[in-house]
């Protein structure tokens, strides 16, 4: 009989741990989509789109002198140093929410997978490229966003 209460004991402590562990893997995954799905509405945004169409402007047209022409932007504090800076700080705490684990990585490459690898280019050029070149958060923000397939839908 001590066997059976042991055992019924053991059981129990098991059954316990493993339904806390179920709920914690859930509430992570629910908060990851959330984090997710915010990403997606926050891209979407009016003040985000107007961003994302002048920082593509100032993105692809370089200055006069060949260089980017960012660092006069910083300088002027303009709104085109401020759209810039609203669409690569939102890339920039994209791949940080990736490189801690907080997004759903299948999800966001279905909803932002496209536009992330669309921007690809233009955005690897930046930390190399005054100011950027002394900013290594987003280098490695930038590193953990595009080591990753976003063309290919099928996560």
């Amino acid at each position: 009989m001590h066997t059976n209460l042991v055992a019924i004991s053991i059981s129990a402590v098991v059954s316990l741990l493993t339904s806390a562990l179920y709920n914690e893997w859930r509430e992570k995954r629910a908060t990851r989509r959330d984090v997710t799905f915010r990403l997606y509405d926050e891209w979407h945004s009016p003040d985000m789109l107007k961003a994302r169409l002048r920082t593509d402007e100032i993105l692809r047209w370089p200055a006069d002198d060949g260089t980017s022409g960012l660092p006069e932007l910083i300088v002027d504090m303009s709104d085109d140093w401020m759209a810039v800076s609203l669409v690569v700080h939102y890339f920039e705490r994209v791949g940080l929410l990736l490189r801690a684990r907080r997004t759903d990585r299948s999800l966001l490459k279905q909803t932002l997978g496209h536009y992330i690898e669309s921007w690809k280019t233009r955005l690897l050029a930046l930390p190399g490229a005054p100011p950027f070149d002394q900013w290594p958060v987003l280098e490695r923000a930038l590193q953990e966003l595009f080591r990753y397939d976003w063309g290919d839908l099928r996560a």
